[in-house]
């Protein structure tokens, strides 16, 4: 069995490798991750400094990944997604109320689900219902979340996808100043 404490790197290591890599910038990467970027800068630092090799080309405002990094990234972030997925089975396993996780786009929390919360509550008084809203767009997210919704046009990604209504956009102003 071999000692994986000292093959594998720390998992925080892993952690800003993969959102700074997903989101090309160390700042960004930091504050997904609730660390400063002077954090994730030495966790990468380090990672780098333990393969040997350089895995981000460093520019003024962001990062791109070296051909090692991007090799990294594609052998590592499946195996990271899949250890979240088992990490988060057990959890849900061991959990006596009934979670649903529901991402979703700003615009629609203010103008459908926020009204419509107080009303599934009352008819699911047993599920805790965890409301994930943010501004980027489902497939770049790496939240784990069981219902998504999102306004726009619909992307290649790996969910079942349901479109629930098609929107219609026009124009409005007042009569003086037509």
């Amino acid at each position: 069995m071999p000692n994986f404490r000292k093959i594998i790197p720390p998992t925080g290591q892993l952690a800003a490798f993969e959102a700074a890599a997903r989101l090309g910038n160390f700042t960004r990467a930091a504050s997904e991750l609730c660390v400063s970027q002077a954090a994730v800068s030495r966790m990468i630092h380090e990672l780098e400094e333990r393969l040997g090799l350089r895995l981000f080309k460093r520019h003024r405002h962001d990062v791109s990944l070296t051909e090692s990094g991007r090799q990294y990234n594609v052998a590592i972030r499946p195996l990271l997604l899949r250890l979240a997925d088992a990490t988060r089975d057990m959890q849900e396993q061991s959990s006596e109320n009934t979670s649903l996780i529901v991402y979703s786009d700003l615009s629609i929390d203010v103008s459908y689900l926020l009204p419509k919360l107080q009303e599934f509550l009352t008819a699911y008084p047993g599920v805790q219902l965890n409301l994930i809203s943010s501004g980027i767009p489902i497939e770049q997210s790496s939240a784990h979340f069981h219902v998504g919704f999102q306004t726009g046009e619909v992307q290649k990604n790996n969910f079942e996808t349901i479109v629930l209504s098609d929107d219609r956009v026009f124009a409005v102003c007042s009569p003086s100043f037509l």
